[in-house]
């Protein structure tokens, strides 16, 4: 896992930083690395995968990861929804929804599903 230096410079130039409410350094706030092996999921409160071009056994693994999320947290994912999935654990776990946003990654409008993980705190 590398803290990424681009995304922090980002972060505190937008101002975002000065009005984040965490108690950790804000140079430890943002991650980037291989968040299937590197990443411990349940200490997260965001996740984004851009996982448009995703294979199902990708997404498969997503989603169960997505599990280990702590209750309150929220897994972003760009034009899939994880219920779609057909898995039931998956529809006890989050209340879900989507919202057409648009992104400098993609020419259209598309759709970004978050999924809130439940569950008491």
């Amino acid at each position: 896992v590398e803290r990424s230096k681009e995304v922090f410079r980002l972060y505190q130039s937008l101002g975002i930083s000065a009005r984040a409410a965490s108690k950790w350094p804000v140079q430890e706030l943002i991650v980037r690395g291989d968040f299937f092996e590197d990443v411990d999921w349940s200490d997260a409160s965001v996740v984004f995968a851009n996982a448009i071009t995703w294979p199902r056994l990708m997404l498969q693994k997503l989603a169960r990861m997505a599990l280990r999320l702590r209750p309150g947290a929220i897994l972003i994912v760009a034009s899939r929804c994880l219920l779609s999935l057909g898995l039931e654990e998956l529809t006890q776990a989050f209340e879900v929804r989507g919202d057409v946003c648009s992104m400098n990654f993609h020419q259209r409008p598309m759709v970004l599903w978050l999924h809130r993980r439940l569950g008491r705190g």
